[in-house]
């Protein structure tokens, strides 16, 4: 019976196992060179054609020290052209037919022991398409990528120049370690690494567990991506572990918390700025929903301040909110991502949706909005702006109504219908430019801090047609006949309307300034936050 053991790997664990070579004579040069000195390629098959013939016939002779230092220095060369090298080796074991085979002849340990050494093959494997522009994008949103293999250090060193994971301008990028000197240092001391290497290569998968941990220490978010058995682990200790759909193992796919269906790094990236989008959106949503019902809550307590009528009746209040809030914050939920979405830093996961920065904007903009209502709705009630702003003016004098709005007239005089027209018009007023702020607003809730004549005011056109439809909805409330009876609203006419739009435009002034103001402590801080893709 004959038993014939192939092997692969890496050329020096190769050699490392093996004590003998085949000979000249087979076709197999020893020093791994053509005559004309360039590194010998075959096709793999002609190379176990080969090997397996000169092992028949005994075609071997003892390793020599001149074919170890040539295939390191052929080695060497291929790796520096960014090719997988790999040595191979066998061996041929006879033994008797009739005998059962042992747990000597099947172990590893006889399988990796007095190998014949049979050559090296080199292979490429190109980078997809896309992939060096992925990264790119990577690095402008401060996410390093860290390439963590098996192959040869130089194999490693000129992919990762290919793809731009080294690159010339970025310094901090032209670090690469091997395995060898991995093992060599504790885990304080590889988190301690500055700058952290670009690079790992002839890595274990203790390797690649000490690599993930390293970075966490150092107060970083780590992805590790992998696809074979040997990197579940490393895959279930980051913080989040990518498994390859097409080409990984079922164990690895359990470990990790996402799966690629097409084992394409562009998609890692892609899903970055989609987890980025989604989550600005929801910031947007929360804080126009809050920025609004903030403005009506300062609105209400301005007028129990001064001991005034309410500027709204209940159901103006549920009216604004099914128009005003509903349709608006909707379309925020599909807004597009901003333009620089993907220049910006990591987020801290550590902070919570509102910062300090937002909360500030928050307030500021309900301030804005509740302030410029109540400034014209007490010009409404307490001059003769209130019956100006009306198509009917039928009503009252101011100076009859002054006493009332502050309940320090006779019950008698607060109780007189005729008041009626005035609060109502100063009422429909309110509820006009509140209702109008608040749409517009919308539009300035697309950015925290990036001007609106930038974000544009189509750039999501669901929201232009929610916001028309609410407007529509304002506009069917306050004229309609029965219909703003029933919202207790009066028609406003056209002087009504220049002040709406002159409010408008002074929120947008406003809005303007603190979006200036906070762009420019933005570019004055410090950001050294930094995410991790292995």
């Amino acid at each position: 019976r004959c038993l014939v053991t192939l092997v692969k790997g890496a050329p020096e664990e190769i050699l490392s196992v093996c004590t003998h070579q085949l000979s000249n004579s087979t076709g197999f040069l020893r020093s791994g060179t053509t005559t004309e000195g360039k590194p010998a390629m075959q096709a793999p098959e002609a190379i176990v054609s080969g090997m397996l013939s000169s092992l028949g016939t005994s075609g071997t002779l003892a390793l020599t020290s001149e074919l170890i230092n040539n295939s390191g220095s052929v080695c060497e060369q291929m790796a520096g052209r960014g090719l997988r090298v790999l040595g191979l080796a066998a061996k041929v074991t006879f033994i008797d037919a009739g005998a059962p085979l042992t747990e000597s002849e099947l172990g590893l340990e006889w399988a990796e022991r007095e190998l014949i050494f049979a050559g090296l093959i080199a292979l490429i494997d190109p980078p997809r398409s896309g992939i060096k522009d992925s990264i790119k994008r990577c690095y402008e949103a401060q996410i390093k990528v860290v390439m963590i293999t098996g192959d040869h250090i130089g194999t490693a060193t000129a992919i990762a120049e290919s793809i731009g994971i080294i690159c010339a301008d970025r310094p901090e990028t032209h670090r690469a370690i091997s395995g060898a000197e991995l093992d060599l240092l504790s885990d304080e001391a590889i988190a301690l690494l500055d700058p952290f290497p670009s690079v790992f290569a002839r890595v274990s998968p203790e390797n690649k567990v000490q690599i993930v941990k390293a970075l966490q220490q150092g107060g970083n978010v780590v992805a590790m991506t992998g696809d074979g058995v040997n990197d579940s682990v490393a895959v279930s200790a980051a913080d989040v572990g990518v498994a390859m759909g097409l080409s990984g193992t079922d164990i690895t796919k359990q470990a990790a918390d996402i799966v690629l269906t097409d084992d394409n790094f562009t998609t890692i990236v892609a899903a970055v700025e989609e987890g980025r989008r989604i989550f600005d959106n929801i910031a947007k949503f929360i804080l126009y929903l809050l920025s609004c019902n903030t403005a009506e809550i300062l609105l209400f307590l301005f007028a129990a301040v001064i001991n005034l009528d309410f500027p709204f009746t209940t159901i103006m209040i549920l009216w604004a909110n099914i128009i005003a809030d509903i349709p608006p914050a909707l379309s925020l939920g599909v807004d597009p991502p901003e333009r620089n979405i993907m220049s910006r830093p990591p987020r801290n996961p550590k902070k919570g949706l509102l910062t300090k920065s937002t909360t500030i904007v928050l307030l500021l903009q309900a301030l804005f909005m509740s302030v410029t209502t109540f400034a014209i709705f007490l010009a409404a009630v307490l001059t003769p702006f209130g019956n100006i702003v009306l198509i009917n003016k039928t009503g009252t004098s101011p100076d009859t109504y002054v006493p009332s709005i502050f309940h320090q007239g006779s019950p008698e005089l607060n109780s007189n219908e005729n008041l009626s027209p005035h609060i109502a018009g100063a009422r429909s007023m309110a509820f006009g430019v509140l209702t109008v702020l608040q749409l517009n607003q919308a539009f300035l809730s697309r950015s925290v801090d990036i001007s609106i004549f930038k974000t544009g005011l189509y750039a999501n056109m669901w929201m232009v047609w929610c916001v028309l439809l609410s407007f529509s909805f304002y506009l069917l409330g306050t004229y309609v006949p029965g219909l703003n009876d029933w919202l207790e609203l009066v028609p406003l006419g056209w002087p009504a309307w220049l002040v709406i739009l002159g409010a408008v435009l002074l929120q947008v002034l406003f809005s303007e300034l603190v979006k200036l103001v906070l762009r420019q402590r933005s570019h004055r801080k410090n950001l050294t936050a930094v995410a991790y893709v292995v």
